[in-house]
């Protein structure tokens, strides 16, 4: 995960490891509900969330899902977060190509063993990829 400013500027990043085998889409929306946590834990406000995952975007941009599935009690998660965070939220769809931070950055949970964040200034596997 990583947090820009409305300047596109490093506010923040996170990384951490989900155990388990999940499918990208499982992965992925597991991945928006921990960075609706970290939203709501740190009280930013007017955020965009971007996901390379169109079905997850659409699903979160969609008022009336519901299912049991396991995505459909993540997306409740989401829901739940959603309500629980005092500002607008847009969750918009880019190509993996304008992914590359959260792309580094989920390759690196493999160097990592626990989760780490960084507030100050970015790890240096993800400052070059901010120029």
């Amino acid at each position: 995960m990583v947090v820009r400013n409305e300047m596109g500027s490093f506010v923040a990043c996170k990384i951490s490891r989900m155990v388990g085998l999940f499918s990208p889409t499982i992965a992925e929306i597991m991945g928006v509900r921990e960075a609706l946590s970290w939203i709501k834990n740190n009280n930013w406000q007017n955020v965009i969330v971007e996901s390379d995952n169109l079905q997850v975007v659409n699903v979160l941009n969609s008022m009336n899902v519901e299912n049991f599935s396991m995505m459909g009690g993540i997306v409740s998660d989401c829901r739940s977060l959603i309500n629980e965070i005092s500002c607008e939220i847009l969750f918009s769809h880019v190509f993996r190509s304008a992914n590359g931070v959260a792309h580094a950055l989920a390759q690196a949970t493999r160097s990592f063993p626990n989760a780490m964040e960084w507030t100050l200034s970015p790890p240096e596997f993800v400052s070059l990829l901010l120029l």
